[in-house]
């Protein structure tokens, strides 16, 4: 209240007045065009994939890594053997990666009988190829003491091939027929293998199923096998190994060459024992071969039909004609 002088008292009983409210301000909705939200969108995506390229090359230069798939090379082998990484695969997409690889080979021998008649021995096993100019792996007892050599593709081209060198102790030959741009095996490092990997065999069982595939496991690995009075560390197998598999490829969960088959087992009781020559050690004779062409043994011996513990091992081509069956010592 007022009093006469023009002072103001305020009653304590009466509730002093409100300062006055301050209008709010209206907010403005955020309008964002096409080309804003765009740029927006791109802008995030760049920020992204740069975090993302900064953390891959961090964790790379904290570990040594290269961000490659990464191979141990091997020099005694003169191949980069591919370490097992990746995603497994099913065994159809190991006989889809690999199949093409794989070769059928036949073989003609010409012998005399003891009348000076001439007649023509008819050989049939596997191969696999390591080089797409045309060089093939397989086994020696394939090829040895054949007059003429024929390789088919998986897409059944046919093709005359030579003997490039052999290596008779370790049961190696390296064929070479005259193609360019061929499907090559990826080869794996057979060292890396472990007991229970999954095992696929491609091969020519019967020397007339070319391109045939049989899965198992890894058994076993440097089972020592006495084969033509020669011990060689072998890598054992469960998945079916018949006449005409020889040469051909044994790989991996990843489609690698891990191993080149050599033998099965004998025994009419026996099932579910097949062998492969480790891809190391393979690979490594491959690479004199091709370098320095045929290697050396002390053996000179003709190669039995079967060896003293029971293993098929033919006497230089998986004959179909020859007596191969059954698998028992004779």
């Amino acid at each position: 209240m007022q009093d006469n002088n023009g002072f103001v008292f305020y009653d304590p009983y009466e509730q002093p007045p409100e300062p006055p409210k301050k209008k709010k301000k209206e907010s403005k909705p955020i309008v964002m065009t096409r080309k804003k939200l765009f740029s927006f969108a791109l802008v995030v995506i760049l920020l992204a994939g740069s975090l993302s390229f900064g953390g891959t090359y961090l964790a790379n230069h904290l570990t040594g890594g290269s961000g490659d798939n990464p191979s141990t090379s091997a020099d005694s082998t003169g191949f980069d053997l591919q370490d097992a990484t990746g995603s497994k695969l099913s065994v159809q997409e190991v006989a889809d990666k690999a199949g093409d690889s794989v070769v059928e080979i036949r073989t003609e021998s010409v012998s005399s009988d003891a009348w000076v008649r001439e007649y023509v021995t008819e050989g049939a096993g596997s191969g696999v190829i390591i080089k797409s100019n045309g060089y093939i792996l397989t086994n020696n007892h394939v090829i040895e003491g054949a007059s003429s050599i024929t390789v088919t593709l998986a897409n059944g081209k046919e093709y005359s091939a030579e003997t490039v060198g052999t290596d008779s102790a370790n049961d190696v030959a390296v064929l070479k027929i005259n193609a360019k741009n061929l499907t090559a095996a990826t080869l794996g490092n057979s060292d890396q293998m472990e007991v229970g990997d999954m095992a696929v065999i491609i091969g020519n069982p019967l020397g007339t199923l070319g391109g045939s595939v049989s899965a198992g496991i890894v058994s076993s690995l440097n089972r020592e096998i006495t084969l033509d009075d020669t011990v060689m560390n072998l890598i054992q197998t469960d998945a079916s190994v018949n006449p005409g598999n020889s040469g051909g490829g044994m790989f991996n969960e990843y489609g690698q060459l891990v191993g080149i088959v050599v033998a099965k087992s004998s025994g009419t009781d026996v099932e579910g024992l097949g062998f492969a020559i480790p891809i190391n050690a393979a690979a490594a004779s491959a690479t004199e071969i091709m370098e320095n062409g045929s290697i050396d043994s002390n053996t000179d011996a003709p190669q039995e039909q079967y060896s003293e513990e029971g293993y098929f091992f033919n006497d230089g081509n998986d004959s179909l004609f020859d007596s191969i069956w059954p698998f028992s010592n004779p």
